[in-house]
């Protein structure tokens, strides 16, 4: 079986590729059985690309693309992965996500989708979701017109894929904004939350 944990990486800022190679090591640890996957492109300098290379994942090159459209690579994991979650790679998996991850793949949910912060406030975070295999994804993207803005990643999510999976998704939601779901099923450790964002040295932003 296929699991994919899914990342897109373009440009040069440390920050994200310091924290690609972090989260290869953390999923070693938290994710044994799965494959990191990193969606880049030529924007990237050849040496960050090698230094990934270096470790156990997989590298898909992309065409150059405008910049906030390689938010929309890491999507396509979910055509050929039997099962894929997708994540931002300036934030550090955790095993408070795990523990949401194992409780849907425990369950019968096609989908998963976690919020877990008050500014978490997307139908669905494009670095907080994962699937089993969902076939149509890459025509859905192809399609949508709003590749090249920030923010069109959740926008997406939201008009595209949240409408078709909101009845078949386990929902762990810890503010419940929308009223759609679940608070996680292990506590909250200090100030940790999924999604939070962190620069190269590991300093929570």
């Amino acid at each position: 079986m296929k699991k994919v944990i899914s990342f897109s990486l373009w440009g040069n800022n440390a920050m994200y590729w310091t924290g690609a190679v972090k989260n290869i090591h953390l999923a070693k640890k938290l994710y044994p059985g799965w494959t990191c996957r990193f969606y880049v492109d030529s924007s990237a300098a050849p040496d960050l690309i090698k230094n990934i290379w270096q470790e156990d994942c997989e590298i898909v090159l992309m065409d150059p693309s405008d910049v906030f459209a390689g938010l929309f690579w890491r999507f396509y994991a979910a055509e050929d992965a039997d099962i894929m979650i997708c994540r931002d790679t300036d934030s550090r998996l955790s095993e408070r996500e795990v523990d949401a991850v194992t409780h849907w793949l425990n369950s019968d949910h096609h989908f998963h989708i976690m919020r877990d912060h008050p500014q978490h406030t997307a139908h669905i975070m494009g670095g907080m979701w994962g699937c089993r295999n969902m076939a149509g994804m890459k025509d859905l993207i192809v399609q949508y017109p709003y590749k090249s803005l920030k923010g069109t990643d959740q926008l997406f999510l939201a008009q595209m894929i949240y409408p078709q999976v909101k009845e078949h998704a386990m929902i762990h939601d810890s503010y419940g904004l929308f009223g759609d779901g679940s608070d996680f099923p292990s506590p909250r450790i200090k100030d940790e939350f999924v999604g939070r964002v962190f620069n190269e040295y590991d300093i929570p932003m």
